[in-house]
C-alpha cells in the first residue's frame, strides 16, 4: 500500500481541497473536501480512478471540484447514491462534459430533486436536479487502470445506496455503508433493517480495502463492517426485548441509548437516537437472503 499526501495547493474562492492521497501506486486518489472541518461527517471523500470519479463531493465545494476535474480531464462520474455530499456536483460536471452514471434507484431523486433539511443545506449546500446520462450497469469498466467495478445494491442508509467492488484488487468503494462502528443516531429516512441486510450482503464478497466516504481508506476493510453489523444486531435484539416487555418507543430509546443529545435538537430530530430505535421498533426484522 502506498499513500502520498499532496500539499494543499488547490484553492478556489477560499475553499481548498483538504487533502489528497494516492493508493496502490497511484491507481486511486482519495480527495477530501468540506466546508466545515469539525467532525468526520461534515467532510467527505471522493475517489479518482484514472479519468473516472466515484462520487464528487458537495455542491458548496463546486469550484474546487470542477477545478480538480479539469486538471485530471475527468470523463466519467459514477454516483453511489443521490445524497448531496455524493452526487451534489453531478449537474455541474455534466455541464462541463462529464458523463454521469447513477443507480436505477437514484434516477428519480436526481432528476426531480428531493427535500434537504436546513442543516444539510448549510453543511453541504443545495443540490441541483439533473438527469444522469446513464443508468449504472452490473459492471463498469475503467480502462485507464484496467479496473472492473461491480455494482452492489446496499440500501439502508438511503433506498438507492450502492457500493462498487473491484474484485481482482480486493477494493470496496463503500460510500456511506460504513461511517462509524457503533452509531447511536440515524436520519429519519434511514432503514436499519435494510442496512443489516446490506452489511450481510457485502460481507459475502472478498475484499480487503474499504474506500469510505467519511473515514478514508481502511485496510482489513471487512472488520469495521462486521463490527457495525454486530452493533446493529445487538441494538435490534435489545429493541425487540423491550417491545416484548411492553415498553413504549421512548422508554425503549431511553433504556438502550439514553435521552437525546444536542445534535438531535440541532437537526430538529432529523438525526436522532429515536430514529434508530424506531426503525427496529416499528418494523420487524426479516432475513437477508
Amino acid at each position: 500500500e502506498v499513500f502520498v499526501r499532496h500539499p494543499q495547493t488547490i484553492a478556489v474562492e477560499g475553499m481548498p481541497i483538504i487533502s489528497r492521497k494516492t493508493y496502490g501506486n497511484g491507481l486511486v486518489e482519495a480527495v477530501r473536501v468540506g466546508r466545515f472541518r469539525v467532525q468526520l461527517n461534515t467532510m467527505v471523500y471522493f475517489y479518482r480512478l484514472g479519468r473516472t470519479l466515484i462520487d464528487a463531493g458537495s455542491p458548496n465545494q463546486a469550484a474546487c471540484v470542477a477545478d480538480y476535474a479539469r486538471q485530471h480531464r475527468i470523463q466519467r462520474l459514477l454516483c453511489t447514491h443521490h445524497h448531496e455530499d455524493h452526487a451534489g456536483n453531478g449537474a455541474l460536471l455534466q455541464r462541463n462534459g462529464v458523463q454521469v452514471s447513477a443507480p436505477a434507484a437514484s434516477q428519480a431523486y436526481l432528476r426531480d430533486g428531493y427535500p434537504q433539511e436546513w442543516y444539510r443545506r448549510i453543511i453541504w449546500g443545495k443540490a441541483q436536479p439533473f438527469t444522469p446520462d446513464h443508468t449504472l450497469e452490473e459492471v463498469t469498466e475503467v480502462p485507464e487502470i484496467g479496473a472492473r467495478l461491480r455494482l452492489i445494491q446496499t440500501p439502508g442508509h438511503s433506498p438507492d445506496h450502492s457500493c462498487f467492488l473491484e474484485e481482482e484488487r480486493g477494493w470496496l468503494f463503500g460510500s456511506d455503508i460504513f461511517v462509524t462502528r457503533s452509531p447511536k443516531l440515524m436520519r429519519f429516512d434511514e432503514d436499519p433493517n435494510e442496512a443489516i441486510k446490506s452489511f450481510e450482503r457485502v460481507l459475502q464478497y472478498e475484499f480487503d480495502t474499504l474506500f469510505c466516504a467519511h473515514r478514508g481508506v481502511l485496510q482489513n476493510g471487512k472488520q469495521p463492517i462486521r463490527e457495525r453489523l454486530e452493533h446493529m444486531l445487538s441494538i435490534r435484539q435489545q429493541v425487540e426485548g423491550c417491545r416484548e416487555a411492553g415498553m413504549s418507543l421512548h422508554e425503549t430509546r431511553d433504556h438502550i441509548l439514553g435521552k437525546e443529545g444536542w445534535f438531535a435538537r440541532f437537526t430538529q430530530n432529523d438525526f436522532s437516537k429515536l430514529n434508530l430505535i424506531r426503525g427496529f421498533y416499528d418494523r420487524p426484522s426479516q432475513p437477508c437472503c
